[in-house]
């Protein structure tokens, strides 16, 4: 065979390739099981999220100076005629370090105080915060102590102005991370991982009686060599309550490569349900927001085009 030939011989065997499906392409997103009844629908490509879902900071709603030198206003709710701000310093020059605090005030801004027993020092290793969203006229905090050794512990506690002690209403001492907390409805969703993502899963907590519920539990360690790492992040809520949606990155190392998944906690069930999947690791997702009850936006970015060049996804929630 001459050169040409084969050269030509070599063409034809990529061209085959290539057009029979065989070759490389784009990695594809899919429903893990399109039998459950959920629907993907691509809505718009290539868009600038800031301008179809705008951040809104809810501390700029804080008026200038309210909360006292040298603490920023960090994060802001409102419920029941009442406000809880977050609010937090920059390490001092001194290596004094950072320290937060939740203080409440009346919706005229009348100062109600500090949340007692949910600061940040220097001195006790904690960092604290609020929980987001409300339910008049309660409001949430979370903080987290961590030990000389890495171990961390963490406590959840409801406010109910004017009041501003608190009661503790949820604590765990077992190596886990609160990852993420947010109320809905009447109850307190937090998700959680252990050690560097061996094991998640998410509860409830009813702030009334302090009472949990366990949802969902899960070990991410099939192989320790790999060095999996599991993260869960950015929980949104149903309008109805029903459920709330968050995205789960998961990362080898061994291989290299992330893949990442948006998944759904049924709350009236108690299960939680992995929704999507990813052929390849080159695209992340991120929850938008709920647009109706059965309706939830979510993005899909490749890593090399950056942030302002999203894909926009809706993912259709069948009927219970």
């Amino acid at each position: 065979m001459s050169h040409r030939d084969f050269l030509r011989a070599v063409l034809v065997v990529a061209l085959g390739w290539i057009t029979c499906g065989c070759g490389p392409r784009e990695p594809q997103m899919h429903l893990c099981d399109p039998s459950r009844g959920f629907q993907l629908e691509l809505v718009a490509e290539d868009v600038d999220l800031t301008e179809l879902a705008p951040y809104q900071d809810s501390s700029e709603r804080v008026p200038a100076g309210l909360l006292p030198s040298p603490f920023t206003a960090t994060e802001a709710e409102t419920s029941g005629g009442y406000w809880a701000v977050e609010g937090y310093t920059e390490e001092t020059p001194d290596g004094g370090g950072r320290r937060s605090a939740v203080w409440l005030f009346t919706a005229e801004w009348e100062p109600l105080g500090m949340i007692a027993d949910a600061q940040r020092t220097p001195e006790n290793g904690q960092s604290v915060g609020l929980v987001s969203g409300s339910n008049a006229p309660m409001f949430a905090v979370g903080r987290v102590t961590d030990d000389p050794h890495g171990q961390s512990s963490w406590e959840i506690a409801v406010v109910e102005p004017p009041s501003v002690n608190p009661r503790w209403i949820c604590s765990r001492s077992d190596g886990s991370r609160m990852s993420s907390a947010l109320w809905v409805g009447d109850l307190i969703v937090i998700l959680y991982e252990y050690g560097q993502g061996e094991c998640i899963g998410g509860f409830t907590v009813d702030p009334s009686t302090g009472a949990q519920r366990e949802i969902w539990t899960e070990s991410t360690v099939a192989d320790p060599e790999e060095g999996r790492v599991d993260m869960v992040w950015g929980p949104m809520a149903s309008p109805d309550g029903r459920y709330v949606a968050f995205t789960r990155m998961t990362t080898s190392h061994t291989p290299h490569r992330h893949q990442w998944s948006v998944w759904m906690l049924d709350l009236t069930v108690g299960t939680a349900e992995q929704v999507t999947y990813e052929e390849g690791d080159s695209y992340l997702h991120a929850v938008v927001r709920w647009d109706s009850p059965r309706s939830l936006l979510f993005s899909r970015r490749a890593h090399e085009r950056g942030e302002g060049h999203e894909d926009l996804w809706r993912l259709h929630v069948p009927q219970p």
